[in-house]
């Protein structure tokens, strides 16, 4: 420990880490008193010291600041927490309500979306059908409206003669 009493403001103190440190800032100081270069040197050295010290300090309370800060915010909280205690677990328990029913509601939509899809496909497949029932007619007619030839006709004429007569020779014997 170095005390040095020619401050206005009383004595500064500087602490060194070793015993070899606190002799060497003895004897400059010493020095000091007798040279003139050393005596600006001395207290250019002791200015260097005095501002780090500032600056430590100065950050030390900005720190210390920040922390009160962040304890006030964490009171305050805390203190509005416990007066609306009721309205939070409330609050807490409308909003999982709602989540569920909402849900439910999705879930709904969802199944009521599934059974129009299938009912929809059951629709197209149906007219798919009777589209293709309808053609399968249409076919059918249409070959129905062409005349037959000559020979068909010849053809259907005598099949029907012979079938007239089998079922008449069957009814009189």
């Amino acid at each position: 420990r170095v005390q040095c009493n020619e401050r206005n403001a009383g004595p500064m103190l500087l602490y060194s880490r070793d015993l070899q440190q606190a002799r060497q800032w003895m004897k400059a100081a010493k020095m000091a008193k007798h040279s003139a270069d050393a005596k600006v040197s001395l207290q250019s050295c002791l200015r260097l010291l005095s501002q780090r010290a500032r600056r430590r300090a100065w950050l030390a309370l900005v720190d210390c600041s920040a922390a009160l800060v962040g304890l006030k915010a964490g009171v305050r909280q805390l203190g509005f927490r416990l007066e609306h205690a009721q309205l939070a677990r409330g609050w807490l328990k409308m909003t999982a309500i709602y989540s569920t029913h909402k849900d439910s509601q999705q879930a709904t939509m969802r199944r009521d979306e599934d059974k129009l899809r299938q009912d929809q496909e059951a629709l197209q497949e149906a007219a798919r059908a009777l589209k293709d029932e309808i053609s399968t007619r249409t076919a059918t007619r249409s070959r129905m409206l062409v005349p037959p030839s000559s020979a068909e006709t010849r053809h259907r004429a005598i099949t029907q003669v012979q079938q007239a007569f089998r079922s008449f020779r069957g009814e009189h014997m």
